[in-house]
C-alpha cells in the first residue's frame, strides 16, 4: 500500500492511501511511503512539482504609433490579478518599475515598456513608442499686393506656404470660412 501527502509532511500508515493518479494544478511537494504486511516502511520518496502558469504579454491601447495630440494610454493584461509594472523613458521595467493603476498621459514622445507579474512568474516585456508631433499650424495667406488705396484696378493673388493648405476668400469684409470662395 502507498501513502503519500502533498502539504510536505513524511507521510505514515495514517495518510491517504494512492489510488489513482492525481492531477497536481498548484507548486506541491509529493511525499510517498510503501509498507506491504511482513514488510519494513519504504525510506520516504519526495517530488517537488513548480507548476508555473504563463503570465500574459501587457497590451497597450491606444496602438503604438505617431499622433499630432497627446495621448492617454490604458495598459492592460490577459492574467488575473497580475500585477503591471512600467517605465516611460525606454528603460526595462522591473518589480521595482512604477506599479499601473490608472491611465499614463503622453505628452511628447516616449518609449513605454510594461511587463506583468503573477507570483514569482513575469511575462515578456511588451514595448510602445508614441511618436507626439505637434500639429502643424497653416500660417496665414499673403497677398501679392499691400492692401491701401489706389486709383487703378490691381490683380491680387493669394499664397500661402502651408503645403496643402486651401485658401478661402470673401470679398464684402465678412470673415471667410470653410464655405467661401
Amino acid at each position: 500500500t502507498i501513502y503519500y501527502t502533498t502539504n510536505g509532511t513524511t507521510p505514515n500508515t495514517s495518510s491517504t492511501i494512492y489510488t489513482a493518479p492525481m492531477t497536481i494544478s498548484s507548486t506541491k511537494t509529493v511525499k510517498s511511503i510503501a509498507a506491504a504486511t511482513g514488510y519494513t516502511k519504504s525510506s520516504p520518496a519526495s517530488a517537488t512539482y513548480t507548476i508555473s502558469v504563463p503570465v500574459a504579454t501587457p497590451a497597450f491601447s491606444p496602438a503604438p504609433g505617431s499622433y499630432t495630440s497627446a495621448q492617454t494610454v490604458t495598459i492592460s493584461d490577459a492574467t488575473a490579478g497580475a500585477i503591471v509594472h512600467y517605465t516611460t523613458n525606454g528603460s526595462t521595467p522591473t518589480t521595482s518599475s512604477t506599479t499601473y493603476s490608472a491611465p499614463i498621459a503622453i505628452s511628447s514622445t516616449e518609449t513605454v515598456k510594461a511587463i506583468a507579474v503573477s507570483g514569482s512568474t513575469s511575462s515578456s516585456i511588451a514595448s510602445a513608442v508614441y511618436t507626439i508631433t505637434a500639429s502643424a499650424a497653416t500660417v496665414a495667406p499673403v497677398f501679392s499686393v499691400a492692401a491701401g488705396t489706389y486709383y487703378t484696378a490691381q490683380t491680387v493673388a493669394i499664397t500661402d506656404s502651408t503645403s496643402g493648405a486651401l485658401i478661402y476668400y470673401t470679398l464684402n469684409e465678412t470673415p471667410p470660412t470653410t464655405s467661401s470662395t
